[in-house]
């Protein structure tokens, strides 16, 4: 055994320790950046947790206990288990056969273009633009369907036949992004199968129908399981479509609970709906593990087409029909409806104008927030891609436990809601010592909030572009003597540009159309596009005016999408179509 060291011996071993990072510029800077990603995450969660379990002096479950089991906190619970178990089941009945067909089978390439382009869409496109389309369309009472329908069909009433606000409503509307992250996950799984395990089954007999129920789908199965997964984590965060349908889910509570003032309560079901994220979350994480998707391994050959006969045609149709439904239709609607004068009067002759986009233009409130989400995205954006450099590179570079537990922790925030991290950084912000920052109610809280929920998207392309460059070149650059600024500046940098572009772009898009926290962490003055869009929408300036400001927000995603395509060419859509994960 051996003796103690000495407390003079302890002492120089500390100081030597201290001195080592601070002669070490780049550990200098690594330690300060895993600090700061560690509080950005620790810090807002420990004052949630204490909120929500403190009682007058002491720490209870008390508080957490009587927020859940209230009637409206049981009938949220209800609603939002309905809400993640339907769009869930509705993603994987969509999302699969759609990848199937379009990655397995002899559809026309105009089907496969237009599922491709809807999925892109659908990824990009804040899921609450599309539920504004359908109101318009669906709305029981003057929705233009059901208005042509009852005219056509003879019905009497004012109302129906079909009603957006209904369950199926909720559920549909829900889903266009979920689809769409499960049609990628289940495409790239089809298109990386061997063929040789299908071909074998093929030439023992078995019908095509047989090879896919017995062979094909078992082998995604762990990719069909990971974009299961990936829809709950989608549904639990959702607020902007259940919001504008009167759903009430969990996300919705907490927002009213923030506004009646009640933060034990709102507090109580954040660290409830965080909890059981971070699980789905960890158990997505051990999905998409190394070997877990290496089911079989090939030599690199394509697998075969199905083919489908005659039903090629209406498998065609159908594949296309998605594509109207989920892309064409409501964003033609929010465009024709930005043009009118009155909803009342619909597409009549002199029902068009172009005063709703004046009134955008020249309307302070709807400036200041188009304004607000300009630079907060860009600032979230820059301040992201500069964190995951330095993350990136440890976790690529250092193999070793820790930066292995350090990319897990990075990626945590992907597994929290909006709603929830928007009321973890009220109760830092509002209690010491942070309280002296005098954050809350200014730009800067929401800075913060959006780099937080989405440095992880920016960290994977990142990290893509360094496991692709050979560490040799860094190691030739320090045996000629430069530091490790110097080779990070001349040669990591210029090597994973296209990383940190795609990464900066990925983070300003989903800044840009943010919603769930930024409507509970706006104040005046503090208002974003989404939350401009929402207040017009509901009584500010008329549905008008509100799909005007949506289709002047898609032009923004859509040139900086486009400026994407320019710089990073055709590798930049296959990162925003994986959401940069």
């Amino acid at each position: 055994m051996e003796a103690p060291l000495p407390e003079a011996a302890l002492s120089r071993k500390r100081f030597s320790l201290y001195e080592q990072v601070m002669s070490n510029p780049a550990q200098l800077l690594w330690l300060m950046t895993i600090l700061l990603v560690a509080g950005m995450i620790i810090i807002p969660t420990a004052y949630l947790a204490y909120e929500a379990m403190f009682s007058g002096e002491s720490i209870s479950l008390a508080p957490a206990i009587n927020a859940l089991t209230t009637s409206r906190a049981r009938e949220s619970i209800v609603n939002t288990v309905i809400y993640v178990v339907g769009v869930t089941l509705i993603s994987l009945c969509v999302g699969v056969p759609l990848a199937f067909l379009v990655e397995r089978t002899d559809i026309s390439p105009l089907a496969k273009a237009a599922v491709r382009l809807t999925v892109l869409v659908s990824v990009i496109t804040p899921p609450f633009l599309l539920t504004m389309a359908y109101v318009t369309l669906l709305g029981p009472n003057a929705g233009f369907i059901n208005v042509a329908l009852r005219k056509l069909l003879g019905l009497r009433g004012f109302r129906g036949p079909f009603n957006v606000y209904s369950l199926p409503g909720v559920l549909l509307l829900g889903s266009p992004r979920s689809i769409a992250m499960t049609y990628l996950m289940a495409a790239a799984a089809f298109e990386r199968l061997p063929p040789e395990l299908e071909e074998v089954a093929a030439i023992t007999g078995a019908s095509r129908a047989r090879v896919l129920r017995t062979v094909t789908l078992p082998l995604i199965r762990n990719a069909i399981f990971g974009a299961a997964l990936v829809s709950v984590s989608t549904a639990l965060a959702a607020y902007g479509s259940p919001h504008m349908l009167g759903y009430s889910i969990l996300t919705l509570r907490i927002r009213e609970a923030m506004v009646r003032g009640n933060f034990p309560e709102a507090a109580s079901i954040s660290v409830v709906l965080t909890l059981v994220s971070l699980v789905v979350l960890l158990l997505y994480r051990r999905s998409i593990s190394k070997g877990s998707f290496a089911t079989v391994t090939g030599r690199g050959y394509r697998p075969g087409l199905f083919t489908t006969g005659r039903a090629k045609y209406i498998l065609g149709f159908a594949a296309i029909l998605y594509g109207l439904l989920a892309a064409v239709l409501p964003i033609g609607t929010l465009l024709l409806v930005s043009f009118f004068r009155t909803m009342g009067y619909g597409f009549t002759a002199g029902n068009w104008t172009v005063a709703n986009y004046l009134y955008v233009f020249r309307d302070r409130f709807a400036i200041n927030a188009f304004r607000n989400s300009i630079l907060l995205s860009m600032g979230a954006a820059t301040i992201s891609v500069l964190l995951t450099i330095v993350i990136g590179y440890i976790t690529v570079r250092q193999r070793t436990r820790t930066s292995s537990m350090i990319d897990y922790i990075s990626v945590i925030p992907l597994g929290i809601s909006g709603t929830a991290l928007a009321v973890a950084l009220i109760m830092t912000f509002t209690n010491q010592p942070f309280r002296n920052l005098q954050l809350y109610g200014t730009l800067t809280i929401l800075l913060v909030c959006y780099v937080i929920r989405f440095y992880p998207v920016a960290l994977r392309p990142v990290q893509t572009s360094m496991m692709q460059i050979s560490s040799d070149l860094e190691e030739a650059g320090r045996s000629a003597g430069a530091t490790w600024g110097g080779v990070t500046r001349t040669i990591t940098f210029p090597l994973v540009k296209s990383g940190l572009t795609a990464g900066w772009i990925l983070v300003y898009l989903q800044s840009l159309t943010e919603l769930s926290a930024s409507i509970i962490l706006r104040h005046i003055g503090t208002d974003t596009i989404s939350t401009a869009i929402m207040d017009v929408w509901d009584g500010g300036g008329g549905y008008q005016a509100a799909c005007a400001m949506a289709i002047l927000s898609m032009l923004m995603v859509a040139v900086i999408m486009g400026i994407g395509v320019v710089v990073l060419g055709k590798s930049f859509m296959k990162v925003v179509g994986s959401g940069g994960c």
